[in-house]
């Protein structure tokens, strides 16, 4: 994850826990503008690959899901679902 959003801690946690997944947080808040000197410096053969890239990447920290609340969460999914479900067959 990256963004002004990664300095919420509860939010970053929503996500892992509504994904059920772990969320990698970047050092970088603001990834675009460093996107666009990766690809600049990559086309002007700066870096040969995207491993070297990757390798410079740091992380802030990792949250992890919660397993005990996954089964409120599937419940809520399954509510998002169905209700996404019901929009789109709507004529």
């Amino acid at each position: 994850a990256d963004g002004g959003p990664t300095r919420n801690r509860f939010l970053m946690q929503f996500q892992a826990d509504c994904l059920n997944v772990a969320v990698d947080i970047s050092d970088i808040e603001e990834a675009s503008a460093y996107g666009a000197v990766i690809m600049n410096r990559y086309a002007l053969g700066y870096w040969k690959s995207f491993e070297e890239v990757t390798a410079r990447r740091k992380s802030k920290g990792i949250m992890m899901p919660d397993n005990e609340i996954q089964p409120k969460m599937n419940a809520w999914r399954d509510g998002w679902k169905k209700s996404i479900d019901k929009l789109m067959n709507q004529q």
